[in-house]
């Protein structure tokens, strides 16, 4: 959930504008997630289905979907992966040619790279 939590934000936000409730409620979640609190009771808060622990996803519907997953470009990717900054979640994303620095938008910081082994 961290991860598409960290690589959806900025479209969240940018959907969330006309609605200052949810923009808040959106920001306390990024909070939980940058201190580690709960975070799943927030979403459900804001209408985003998240799977349990288990995996499931106890019946939670989504009145906000997703936007849609990052894209990691045209062209040959760079020889391994941009992984979090401080290992809070599993995002891994693909840099291709001449797209800029992919980003942690809960730490604002850029992704690290790992070189494939």
């Amino acid at each position: 959930m961290l991860t598409q939590l960290c690589a959806e934000l900025p479209a969240l936000r940018r959907a969330l504008r006309g609605s200052p409730g949810r923009l808040a409620l959106l920001e306390q979640a990024v909070e939980a997630a940058r201190s580690g609190t709960a975070l799943v009771p927030l979403m459900r808060e804001l209408g985003i289905a998240v799977a349990d622990s288990d995996g499931s996803d106890a019946g939670a519907r989504s009145s906000f979907p997703w936007s849609k997953p990052w894209a990691s470009g045209s062209g040959r990717p760079v020889g391994g992966t941009y992984v979090c900054p401080q290992g809070l979640c599993g995002r891994e994303q693909v840099r291709g040619p001449g797209e800029g620095l992919p980003m942690c938008h809960l730490t604002a910081r850029a992704l690290t790279f790992a070189p494939a082994p």
